[in-house]
C-alpha cells in the first residue's frame, strides 16, 4: 500500500556539516530511505527482504570451507571455517555477521569472509549466533564466546595459531565483537579487533543520532525496534555485554583495535566515542571516518564498490597487526 512507504524529503548535507554524496551513494540513501523501515514489516517481512537481495559481488575459491555444529544441546549454532591454502598455524579471524540482531545467517557474510581469508591467508570463522526475537540477550553474546572458545581449542584441527586471533564484525556484528572482546581474559589469544560501523550504545544518544536518525538509514524508530527486539528487558540495557559503550573501561587484556564510522550513519559517533574510551583504557586503537559511505557498506560490494575498497583496507591493517605478533597497549 501507497501509505507503507514515506514520503522521502531532500536532505541539506551542507547543513548537516557532511559532504555531497556521490550520485550513487546519493541513490542508495534514496532508495532506503524510501523502502519501508523493518519496524514497519517486522521480523518476517524484513528477513523475506533481505533474502531477496542480490548485492553480493563474486566469492572467492576456498581451499577448503567446512561447516560444523557447536554449542550445547539446547542452543546449537553453526560455525563455517574458511581457509584459503592448507597451510598450517595462520592467524584465526572470528567473524560476526550484520543484521540488527534479528536478520543475516553464514550466506549473508560468505563473500565478506571468503574475501578475508583469500587476501590475509587466514582461518576465517563465520559464525551463525542465534537470532532474535526468538533468542533474545544474551543468546547472540553468549554464541560468540563459544564461538571464540571453539576455535581456540580447535586451532590446530582448522589450521589455525590459537595465540593470533582476531574479532570482527559489522554493525550489530560489530558490537557483539566488541562485547566478547571486553569480556574476554588474558588468555583468550585476542591480538586485534575490527569494528565496521558498530552498534554500540542502546541509548542512542550522541550528536549523530540527534542530526542523522531522522533523515539517514539505519532510521531510528528501526534501530530503537531492532534494540528491543534483542533486549526486551529494560534490566538488561546497561549491562556492557549488550551496549559496550555503557562499560567506563575495558581490562589491560584488551586488543588492539580497529573502528571504521561511515560519515552516512547515524551510529557514526558512538564508534568514535567508544575509540576514544578504549583510548583512555590504553588500548592501541585507531578510529577512521569513511567519507562519503553509508551505513552497511561493506555489504554492499555488489553495488558500492567503495565500501569493499574501505574493508579491504581494513583487512589489511588487521592482517599487518596479526602477522607481526603481538598485540600492543599505548
Amino acid at each position: 500500500m501507497s501509505g507503507d512507504t514515506p514520503t522521502v524529503a531532500p536532505i541539506d548535507f551542507a547543513g548537516l556539516g557532511l559532504s555531497e554524496p556521490s550520485p550513487l551513494v546519493g541513490a542508495i540513501l534514496g532508495a532506503i530511505r524510501a523502502a519501508p523501515t523493518m519496524n514497519r514489516i517486522g521480523v518476517d517481512g524484513s528477513r523475506e527482504a533481505a533474502a531477496n537481495r542480490a548485492t553480493v559481488p563474486e566469492r572467492e575459491e576456498m581451499w577448503r570451507v567446512a561447516q560444523h555444529r557447536i554449542g550445547p544441546d539446547d542452543a546449537e549454532f553453526d560455525v563455517r571455517v574458511y581457509r584459503a591454502s592448507n597451510e598450517p598455524g595462520q592467524p584465526i579471524v572470528v567473524y560476526f555477521h550484520a543484521g540488527g540482531w534479528i536478520l543475516g545467517d553464514l550466506e549473508h557474510s560468505d563473500h565478506l569472509c571468503r574475501r578475508m581469508a583469500d587476501q590475509t591467508g587466514a582461518v576465517v570463522v563465520n559464525v551463525d549466533y542465534r537470532l532474535a526475537p526468538e533468542a533474545p540477550f544474551p543468546a547472540a553474546f553468549d554464541d560468540c564466546v563459544a564461538a571464540v572458545r571453539w576455535a581456540r581449542t580447535h586451532a590446530d584441527d582448522i589450521g589455525g595459531d590459537r595465540t593470533r586471533i582476531a574479532l570482527a564484525g559489522e554493525s550489530s556484528g560489530g558490537g557483539l565483537a566488541a562485547a566478547v572482546a571486553a569480556s574476554a581474559g588474558d588468555d583468550a589469544g585476542l591480538q586485534f579487533l575490527l569494528l565496521l560501523e558498530p552498534a554500540l550504545d542502546i541509548n542512542m544518544s550522541t550528536p549523530s543520532w540527534q542530526s542523522l536518525g531522522g533523515l539517514l538509514p539505519p532510521a531510528r524508530e528501526q534501530m530503537e525496534w531492532m534494540w528491543h527486539q534483542y533486549a526486551p528487558d529494560e534490566a538488561t540495557h546497561t549491562d556492557p555485554r549488550l551496549t559496550p559503550a555503557s562499560a567506563d573501561s575495558v581490562p589491560t587484556a584488551h586488543p588492539a583495535t580497529l573502528i571504521l564510522a561511515a560519515e552516512y550513519d547515524p551510529l557514526r559517533d558512538e564508534a568514535m566515542r567508544y575509540a576514544e574510551m578504549l583510548a583512555r583504557s590504553g588500548v592501541t586503537v585507531d578510529a577512521r571516518l569513511e567519507q562519503g559511505l553509508p551505513h552497511a557498506f561493506c555489504n554492499m560490494g555488489g553495488i558500492l564498490p567503495e565500501g569493499l575498497q574501505a574493508f579491504d583496507r581494513a583487512v589489511a591493517e588487521m592482517n599487518r597487526h596479526l602477522r607481526a605478533g603481538p598485540a600492543s597497549r599505548s
